[in-house]
C-alpha cells in the first residue's frame, strides 16, 4: 500500500476517533472540505485574491482597471523601495479570524490550511520560484512571548509549495517597536526607523531575487522598512508577499 493511501486511511481513522471541528463555526469539518480545520460554510466566506490586483501591494481591483494603474489608492503614498507585491486573502471576516488565531492564539496547525490557500492562488508558485524568502523578524522579547515567528512559519509553508524557494533569515529586529495596529502610516514609518539590521553571510548572493514575507499588509510601512534595509546591503531585486491584506 502506498504512503498516500496509508495517510488517507490514518486520517479517516483519526477523524472518527477525534473529529475535526471548524475553527470558525465549531461544527464538524465536512469530508469534502478542501481544508483540515475550516468547514465549507466558513471557507466560502474567505475572500481570496485573484487578478486583477494592485502590483504594488496585491490588493484586488474591483471593476474595470486600466493596465497603467499599477498602484491602488491604498499604497499610492507608500513610495515603495521594492518591486512588486502579492497577497493571498483579504483580512476581513473569516480571513481576519484565521490570521488572528494563527498569530496570537498559537494555532500553528492552520499552516496546513494556509498551504491549501497558497496552492489555490493563481501564479503564486511561479511568483516565488527560485526566490530567497525573507521573513519579517520579531524582536527577541516578542518572540519569547509568542513562541514563534509567524512570518518564518509562512516561509516554510511556501517552500512546501515551491521547493525551489529558499529561506533567507537575514533580517534582525533591533528595536522593540510598539504594536503598529493603531498608528497612522506616518507614525508607523517613524517607529520603524532603524528597526532592522541586515545579517548577510559571506556566501549570500546579493544579485539574487529576495522576497520579503509577512502575515499582513496594512500600510506597507514594515515591509518597506525591511526592503530599505536590504537595499542598504546591496540587494536590488526585492519583492513582497503577504498572507493577508488589511
Amino acid at each position: 500500500m502506498g504512503a498516500k493511501n496509508i495517510a488517507a486511511l490514518t486520517r479517516s481513522f483519526l477523524d472518527v476517533v477525534f473529529p475535526r471541528n471548524c475553527v470558525i463555526t465549531g461544527d464538524a469539518v465536512e469530508d469534502d472540505s478542501s481544508f483540515q480545520f475550516i468547514g465549507n460554510s466558513a471557507a466560502s466566506k474567505i475572500f481570496t485574491v485573484d487578478p486583477p490586483h494592485c502590483q504594488t501591494c496585491g490588493y484586488p481591483y474591483f471593476g474595470a482597471v486600466m493596465a497603467s494603474d499599477r498602484a491602488c489608492p491604498k499604497c499610492k503614498e507608500l513610495k515603495p523601495v521594492y518591486g512588486q507585491g502579492k497577497t493571498v486573502i483579504l483580512v476581513e471576516g473569516v480571513g481576519r479570524e484565521l490570521i488572528h488565531q494563527f498569530k496570537y492564539e498559537g494555532a500553528g496547525y492552520l499552516l496546513r490550511d494556509f498551504l491549501t490557500l497558497f496552492e489555490g492562488t493563481p501564479g503564486l508558485k511561479e511568483y516565488i520560484d527560485g526566490a530567497f524568502l525573507v521573513p519579517v523578524p520579531l524582536h527577541p522579547r516578542k518572540f519569547r512571548e509568542r513562541g514563534f515567528n509567524q512570518s518564518e512559519a509562512l516561509c516554510k509553508a511556501l517552500i512546501q509549495l515551491q521547493p525551489s524557494a529558499q529561506l533567507a533569515d537575514i533580517l534582525i529586529r533591533t528595536v522593540d517597536t510598539p504594536s503598529q495596529t493603531l498608528f497612522s502610516r506616518k507614525d508607523r514609518m517613524r517607529n520603524l526607523r532603524s528597526a532592522f539590521k541586515l545579517n548577510l553571510s559571506s556566501d549570500s548572493d546579493v544579485n539574487a531575487r529576495y522576497l520579503i514575507v509577512d502575515d499582513v499588509f496594512t500600510t506597507g510601512s514594515t515591509l518597506n522598512a525591511c526592503a530599505r534595509t536590504l537595499k542598504k546591503g546591496g540587494i536590488s531585486r526585492i519583492d513582497i508577499l503577504t498572507l493577508g491584506h488589511g
